[in-house]
């Protein structure tokens, strides 16, 4: 989340808080969340998402799905990577070793050396405090969202749920149902493109429905 303000600050040429950065942590991801994403041809992954469209930024650090064929879906182990969508270069991808004692190591040394050879400082290209309006950024963002919803084994369940996300302006794209043998049974949808606040608000909803539980909610990201 730290990264993720400093890289939007200097991408965006604009200051941008921590207070603005949303965080997700991984704990509530299962071995079958990771499994059925791969069933969809996605992988899970760990991002930093910064955006701007129409004068407003998003940046967001949560757990996110991907499409296989994404470059940084084969990212692993100790390796870090960015992705630019740049308007003249289009896209870009920039990797390295991110993490143990001699990258870490090399990247301070390498900067208290850059710093000790500038004869003056050097400014950002924006004002750097954190007065910053939260109009300036997008806290409603789009995305496809991986939803895995403990159900009892009986009828009308998934028109009950369907007809939650209908109300929220939110399509289903895929489902699939796990028969487990037991009374509860882990039913997973996969939606089309839509907004964050209403699926928080479906969420709510299918949370407050008897029987129904929202075992996990992982965006997907397309990133093309």
């Amino acid at each position: 989340a730290y990264k993720l303000s400093l890289l939007s600050s200097i991408a965006f040429h604009g200051k941008v808080p921590m207070k603005y950065v949303y965080s997700e942590g991984i704990t509530r991801i299962t071995k079958q969340d990771i499994a059925v994403g791969k069933e969809f041809g996605l992988t899970l992954k760990l991002l930093a998402i910064g955006k701007k469209e129409n004068d407003k930024i998003e940046a967001r650090v949560h757990p996110t799905f991907i499409p296989n064929s994404h470059p940084l879906a084969s990212i692993s182990g100790a390796t870090n990577a960015v992705y630019l969508d740049c308007d003249a270069l289009g896209e870009l991808v920039l990797s390295g070793q991110g993490a143990g004692s001699l990258p870490t190591g090399s990247a301070v040394v390498s900067d208290i050396v850059y710093a000790s050879k500038q004869a003056e400082p050097s400014y950002n290209t924006f004002k750097n405090d954190d007065n910053v309006s939260p109009d300036c950024f997008n806290f409603n963002w789009e995305s496809q969202y991986f939803i895995s919803i403990m159900a009892p084994d009986r009828h009308g369940i998934l028109s009950t749920v369907s007809g939650i996300f209908a109300a929220n302006n939110i399509s289903i794209a895929s489902m699939v149902q796990k028969r487990t043998g037991e009374k509860q049974v882990p039913i997973i949808f996969l939606t089309h493109p839509c907004h964050e606040l209403d699926m928080k608000q479906a969420i709510n909803q299918i949370s407050q429905v008897e029987g129904l539980s929202v075992s996990n909610t992982i965006r997907v990201e397309a990133l093309s």
